[in-house]
C-alpha cells in the first residue's frame, strides 16, 4: 500500500510539473498573440517597461513615467529607424520583441554623419517668425526679431522675441502692442504688454494669451512702443550694472490627462545677486520651426548661483511639434 501511494504521489508530481510547463508555454504564446500595440497617448505598465528599455539603451532622456508622450514617440521612432523596423512611433509586436532582445546602445551608432545630422537638427530648432506675424519697424533700440501666434478658445495666443541693439544702454519697462486683423484689415482685437528691463545686446522672450478674437486672424501686427527718455539708462546707473541671462536646465515635457501638457525644469541664476522673481516662457513651434504660441509662469526667489524649479501647464488645443523654453529676470 505504501509503494502504491508513493507511485501515485510521483505520478501526480510529474503531471503537475508537466501541466505547469504547458501552461507557461501557452501563457507566453497567448501574451504575444494578443499583444496590443502601444502608441502616443497610452499609459500603463507596458509603456513604463518600454520607456525603461529605451532609457537603458540611450534612446530616451528624462524619467520613465508610464505616459506615452512626445519624448517616448520620438525615442521609439529613433529605435525603429536604427534597427530596420517600420518607423511609425508605435510599438507593435515586432518592435516590442526587438526592444526586449536589444543589447546595443544608441551611442554606439553615432558617427560623423549622425553628428552632422544632429547639428542640422539643432539649427532647425532655432525660432522662426510665423509668416502671418507682421513685425513693424521700430524707431528705438528695441526691436522685435521673431513673433508668431495661433488661436485657442477664442483667444489669440502668441510669443515674441525682443532684442536691445544698444551696446551701453538698458531699457526699463519696454512695451509693445499687438493687433489682430482679419483678411480685409479690420481689427479683431488689440493689447499692450509692458516688460521689466532689457540689458544691452540681450534678448527678452515673452508669450501667452493675447487678446480675445471672434475669428482666426489673417495677420497679427507686432510693434515696439517708444520708451520714455527716463527709462533709457546707462548700465552704470543701475543697481546691477551687469546681468547674465538666466539658464533653463533639466527640461522635460509630460502629457497630462487633465491639462494637456506639463513642462518642467529648473531656472539657474548665474548672477552673484538674488532675483525676487523670474518669468519662464515656453515657446510653441510647428513642424517648420515657426512660432505658433506660448505659455508662461513665474518663479519666486531665484537665489544667486542657484536653481529654482518651475512647472508650466499648457492645454493641448495648440498642436505644436516642438518647443523652446526661456527665462527672463522679473527682478
Amino acid at each position: 500500500m505504501k509503494e502504491k501511494r508513493g507511485n501515485v504521489v510521483i505520478k501526480k508530481s510529474i503531471i503537475t510539473i508537466f501541466a505547469a510547463v504547458v501552461l507557461a508555454i501557452l501563457c507566453e504564446a497567448i501574451c504575444y498573440a494578443d499583444f496590443v500595440p502601444v502608441s502616443k497617448g497610452d499609459s500603463g505598465d507596458t509603456v513604463l517597461e518600454i520607456q525603461e528599455i529605451l532609457k537603458q539603451h540611450g534612446y530616451l532622456a528624462g524619467s520613465a513615467d508610464g505616459i506615452y508622450g512626445n519624448g517616448t514617440y520620438e525615442a521609439v521612432a529613433a529605435f525603429q529607424k536604427d534597427n530596420g523596423l517600420e518607423v511609425m512611433g508605435v510599438v507593435g509586436e515586432a518592435t516590442y520583441e526587438a526592444l526586449k532582445t536589444y543589447t546595443g546602445t544608441k551611442a554606439q551608432k553615432t558617427d560623423e554623419t549622425d553628428a552632422e545630422k544632429q547639428a542640422e537638427e539643432q539649427t532647425e530648432r532655432e525660432l522662426v517668425s510665423n509668416p502671418a506675424a507682421v513685425i513693424l519697424e521700430s524707431d528705438c533700440d528695441i526691436e522685435i526679431t521673431k513673433a508668431g501666434f495661433s488661436t485657442s478658445n477664442g483667444f489669440m495666443n502668441y510669443a515674441i522675441v525682443l532684442h536691445n541693439n544698444s551696446e551701453k544702454e538698458a531699457i526699463e519697462f519696454p512695451a509693445y502692442r499687438f493687433t489682430a486683423k482679419d483678411k480685409d484689415g479690420g481689427i479683431l482685437g488689440t493689447g499692450n504688454q509692458v516688460l521689466n528691463i532689457i540689458y544691452p545686446e540681450q534678448d527678452y522672450v515673452w508669450g501667452g494669451f493675447g487678446c480675445e478674437v471672434p475669428e482666426t486672424p489673417a495677420s497679427v501686427e507686432f510693434e515696439v512702443l517708444s520708451p520714455e527718455a527716463y527709462n533709457i539708462k546707462e548700465v552704470t546707473q543701475l543697481s546691477h550694472p551687469e546681468y547674465k541671462p538666466l539658464e533653463v536646465q533639466n527640461v522635460n515635457c509630460r502629457e497630462d490627462q487633465f491639462l494637456g501638457y506639463k513642462f518642467l525644469g529648473e531656472v539657474y541664476n548665474p548672477n552673484d545677486y538674488d532675483l525676487s522673481q523670474a518669468g519662464v516662457f515656453v515657446v510653441l513651434k510647428d513642424e517648420t520651426g515657426a512660432i505658433i504660441g506660448g505659455e508662461m509662469t513665474f518663479v519666486d526667489n531665484v537665489r544667486a548661483e542657484n536653481k529654482a524649479a518651475f512647472e508650466i501647464n499648457c492645454f493641448d488645443d495648440i498642436p505644436f511639434a516642438d518647443y523652446e523654453i526661456y527665462a527672463n529676470s522679473w527682478m
